[in-house]
C-alpha cells in the first residue's frame, strides 16, 4: 500500500476537485456512486490513521453525532433584511431617495443579483478554516449550525485567504434534489415537503447532521462583511473575491450602469427564472460602490444601499370548498379558506387567508365559488377575488359571519374602531393554547424542545393549562416519561431549556406575555425605557406616550393589562416560580446631539452606536448641517473634509470615550 499520509492527501485533493467540477463548473466527470466510493475509501483510511486526517477533510460532510440543541450566536454585525419594491416606479423612487440622502446628482452604478429563496447564513473563517456558521435568527442573534453547514459540498471548509473573514449567503434546496427527496418520502409514506425554501430551512435546523448530509443542499455566497478591512471597494469586486476563494456565487448577476440596464436585467430574469435549478422570488439591486453603503447606513430593519425587486405574484384559479374561522392568542378571530388543491409558485396550495368577516363580505364570496388565489410576497396564499368563470348562483344567499367563538362558543364582540371580531372569554381554551404557544415561541421565551405538537398534547391531557404550568413541568417529569415518545434524555433537555429561560431577556418576556398591540419592537422599547413594566406601579399612560413610537392605542393596552388583576396574577405567579427576566440598562433620554461615524474603528460600528444611544446621543449615517460630532476611524474619506468645512467637531475614539465618560478603551 502507498504511504497512508500521501494517499489521504491524494484522495482529499481528488474529492475536492470533483466538488469543484460539480458545483462551480457544472461539469461532473464521475458518477455519484464513484464519488461515494472515494468518500468511503477516505473514511476508512482516516479511521485507521487518524493522525493524518486533515482539518478540512471532505469526510466532515457526511455528518456527525446528533446535537441536543443549537447554541445561540450573537452576530457581530446585524443580519438585516431588504426593503421591497414591486414595480420599476418603486425602484425609481428608491434611487431618488438615495441620491437625496447622498446630497448628490452623481450617476449610481448597481450590481443586480437573483434573490435566492432560501435560508440566510453567516460563515466565519479563521486562518483559512471554517470555524462557525450561524443562521440569521432575529437579525441580532442566530443559531450555531456549523456541523450542518459542513455537510454542504458547495461551501468550502478551507480557503486560500488567511485573514479572519466573515461572509454571508443563502442556503437553498436545488430543485432536482428537492423533487428527488420528495419522491423518496412519498415512497416511504411520508408527507411531501411543501416547498424548497421551508424544506431548506427545516433541514438546516436538524439536530442530526447526517440527515442534512443526505439532502444535498447548496449555497450561494454574495457578501463580504467589513469589506474595507479586506481592501474590497465594490460589490462586483466582492463577488470576484468570493469566487477566487472557492465560494459559489451566482453566475447570472449583472453590473448595471443605469436604470435602463437594471430594468432590462429584471425583465430578462423574470422570464428565465423557471429554467433555473433553484427558486428565486425577485432581484436584489445593490449600489456597487461600497463606500456609499457606509454613508447611507441603515434603518432598524433594512440597509439603505440595496433594495429587493419582487416579481409579480403568481395567480391561480380554484374552488373555495369552505370558510373556517380560528381564534388567536388575543381572542381575535381570523378566517381561512379551504381550497381545492392548486399549484401556485411551485407549491400545492390547499388553504389561504381571508383576514376578517368584512373582507369576505366585500368580495362577496361563499362556499362553492371559483376564486383567484395568489401568494403575497411569495409566501402567504391569499384569496384575491371571485373568478370571472364563477358558475351562476343565487347571490341573494349571502355568506353570514359566525357570531360565536369556534372554540368556547362564547358570543363574539367587535371592538369600537376595529373591524375584527373578538372572543372575550379569558377562559377560552382556544385562546389559552395559542397564548402558551406564543409564549414558548422563538421570538418570545425561545423554549426549544416544546414544539407546538408537544404543547398541544400537554394541554389536551391537562399537564399544561397556562404559561405558569410550563415552569412546573419538573414536578410532572414521571408522568411525562410515561407518555409515548418521551425518553429521559429528551425530557431532561426540555427541563434544562425551561430552567435556562427563567433569565431570558426582559423584552422577550414582555412580548411573550401577549399584551395587545405590543409586538417585538414595542416590547424592546418598553424594556429599554421602563425596565420591568409589571413591577413598577408608577408608570402612567402619559409616561408611555413620551416614548417615541409608542402610540395612544398601545399605551392604553399596556395600562389596561397592568390594571387587570387576573392577568397580573398570572405574571406574578411566573415571578414566584423563579422567572427573573434579564433587565437591560435603561437608555438615557436623547440630549438631541447627533454623532456621525466614518472610517474603520477598532470595534464594530454597532458597538459605538449602542454606547451613543445609552448615553443620550443620536447616531446618524448622513452628515446634515445639524451634526454635532464626527467620530472618525482609519481612512475617514471625504466626510472628514466636509466636516472640517462645516466646522463640525471631529472626535477620535479616545475623544469619544472621554465625551461619554466611558472607561472602556
Amino acid at each position: 500500500m502507498h504511504n497512508p499520509k500521501n494517499k489521504i492527501q491524494e484522495l482529499t485533493q481528488k474529492i475536492n476537485k470533483h466538488d469543484h467540477d460539480y458545483y462551480y463548473l457544472d461539469n461532473p466527470i464521475i458518477t455519484d456512486q464513484e464519488y461515494d466510493s472515494l468518500i468511503d475509501e477516505l473514511k476508512t483510511l482516516e479511521k485507521k490513521y487518524p493522525e493524518h486526517k486533515k482539518v478540512d477533510s471532505p469526510t466532515q460532510r457526511v455528518g456527525a453525532e446528533p446535537l441536543p440543541y443549537f447554541e445561540k450566536v450573537k452576530h457581530r454585525y446585524p443580519m438585516l433584511s431588504l426593503d421591497n419594491v414591486f414595480s420599476f416606479e418603486g425602484f425609481e423612487d428608491f434611487e431618488k431617495k438615495t441620491l437625496k440622502l447622498l446630497n448628490t446628482n452623481q450617476k449610481l452604478q448597481y450590481v443586480c443579483e437573483p434573490k435566492i429563496d432560501g435560508l440566510s447564513i453567516s460563515l466565519s473563517y479563521q486562518n483559512g478554516q471554517l470555524k462557525e456558521a450561524s443562521t440569521r435568527g432575529n437579525g441580532q442573534v442566530g443559531e450555531n449550525v456549523t456541523m450542518n453547514i459542513k455537510t454542504i459540498r458547495s461551501i468550502p471548509l478551507s480557503i486560500p485567504y488567511k485573514k479572519d473573514l466573515e461572509v454571508r449567503g443563502e442556503v437553498y434546496f436545488p430543485l432536482i434534489e428537492f423533487h428527488r427527496i420528495n419522491k423518496l418520502r412519498e415512497e416511504k409514506g411520508l408527507p411531501s415537503f411543501a416547498n424548497p425554501r421551508n424544506a431548506a430551512a427545516g433541514t438546516i435546523r436538524q439536530l442530526d447532521s447526517k440527515i442534512v448530509a443526505q439532502r444535498n443542499l447548496s449555497a450561494f455566497i454574495y457578501r463580504v462583511i467589513n469589506e474595507q478591512s479586506h481592501q474590497i471597494t465594490s460589490q462586483h469586486h466582492a463577488l470576484e473575491f468570493l469566487k477566487d476563494n472557492g465560494f459559489l456565487i451566482t453566475k447570472i448577476h449583472k453590473f448595471a450602469t443605469s436604470l435602463t440596464e437594471v430594468t432590462e436585467y429584471v425583465n430578462w430574469l423574470d422570464k428565465k427564472r423557471n429554467e433555473l435549478n433553484y427558486e428565486i422570488d425577485g432581484v436584489v439591486i445593490k449600489i456597487d460602490d461600497l463606500s456609499l453603503h457606509n454613508v447611507l447606513g441603515k434603518t432598524s430593519k433594512f440597509t439603505r444601499a440595496a433594495i429587493a425587486y419582487k416579481f409579480s405574484a403568481e395567480e391561480a384559479e380554484t374552488t373555495l370548498e369552505a370558510i373556517n374561522l380560528d381564534v388567536g392568542r388575543t381572542g381575535k378571530i381570523t378566517y381561512n379558506a379551504v381550497l381545492s388543491p392548486v399549484k401556485l409558485a411551485g407549491t400545492t396550495v390547499r388553504a389561504a387567508t381571508l383576514h376578517n368577516a368584512d373582507y369576505i363580505k366585500l368580495m362577496n364570496i361563499n362556499k362553492g365559488d371559483r376564486v383567484i388565489v395568489y401568494k403575497a410576497g411569495e409566501i402567504i396564499p391569499k384569496v384575491k377575488k371571485l373568478s370571472e368563470n364563477n358558475p351562476n348562483k343565487d347571490y341573494s344567499v349571502k355568506w353570514k359571519a359566525p357570531t360565536n367563538c369556534p372554540s368556547c362558543f362564547s358570543k363574539l364582540k367587535t371592538i369600537e374602531g376595529e373591524v375584527d371580531q373578538y372572543c372575550i372569554n379569558n377562559e377560552c381554551s382556544g385562546i389559552k393554547i395559542k397564548q402558551i404557544i406564543h409564549f414558548c415561541s422563538k421570538s418570545a421565551m425561545d423554549l426549544r424542545g416544546l414544539a407546538i405538537n408537544i404543547l398541544e398534547r400537554f394541554f389536551k391531557i391537562g399537564i399544561i393549562k397556562n404559561v405558569a404550568d410550563i415552569y412546573k413541568l419538573k414536578e410532572q417529569k414521571n408522568e411525562i416519561l410515561q407518555l409515548e415518545g418521551f425518553k429521559e434524555k429528551s425530557v431532561n433537555n426540555i427541563l434544562y431549556t425551561i430552567e435556562k429561560s427563567k433569565n431570558q431577556d426582559l423584552y422577550r418576556f414582555i412580548f411573550g406575555i401577549g399584551i395587545r398591540h405590543v409586538g417585538e419592537r414595542t416590547a424592546k422599547l418598553l424594556a429599554n425605557n421602563f425596565g420591568n413594566i409589571f413591577s413598577d406601579a408608577n408608570i402612567s399612560e402619559q409616561d408611555l406616550l413620551k416614548v417615541k413610537d409608542i402610540g395612544e392605542q398601545t399605551a392604553k393596552a399596556v395600562c389596561s393589562f397592568r390594571n387587570n388583576p387576573n392577568l397580573m396574577s398570572e405574571v406574578n405567579e411566573l415571578f414566584s416560580l423563579g422567572v427573573k427576566p434579564s433587565i437591560p440598562q435603561k437608555i438615557i433620554p436623547s440630549n438631541g446631539k447627533k454623532v456621525v461615524i466614518t472610517g474603520t474603528l477598532s470595534k464594530p460600528r454597532d458597538h459605538f452606536v449602542k454606547l451613543m444611544e445609552a448615553n443620550g446621543y443620536e447616531s446618524s449615517s448622513a452628515l446634515p448641517s445639524n451634526t454635532d460630532f464626527l467620530l472618525i476611524g482609519e481612512n475617514p474619506g471625504s466626510k472628514k473634509n466636509k466636516a472640517e468645512k462645516m466646522k463640525i467637531k471631529i472626535l477620535t475614539e479616545q475623544n469619544f470615550y472621554k465625551l461619554i465618560n466611558d472607561e472602556e478603551n
